[in-house]
């Protein structure tokens, strides 16, 4: 079994000695461009989806009044 005190004294030695490694700008500035292409290309996903959503409302409108013209002309035309 490790002793609590041994196990603090490791972290505390990793903690001292860890750097985080240094970024050049060009690669803060490379990971600012990728979040922003993918914000861009999320934003045209959404765009994209919500006129095909809204394409699909005014198709079925379409439908339906066709049907309801179709079925009235029926009827005008079994009176006849």
């Amino acid at each position: 079994m490790i002793c609590c005190s041994k196990v603090q004294k490791k972290n505390k030695k990793t903690i001292n000695t860890w750097k985080p490694k240094r970024k050049s700008v060009a690669a803060y500035a490379l990971e600012i461009l990728e979040i922003k292409a993918s914000h861009f290309c999320f934003s045209i996903a959404m765009a994209t989806k919500e006129n095909l959503q809204s394409q699909k409302g005014a198709l079925n409108m379409i439908s339906q009044k066709m049907n309801t013209l179709a079925s009235i002309l029926s009827l005008i035309d079994v009176e006849h």
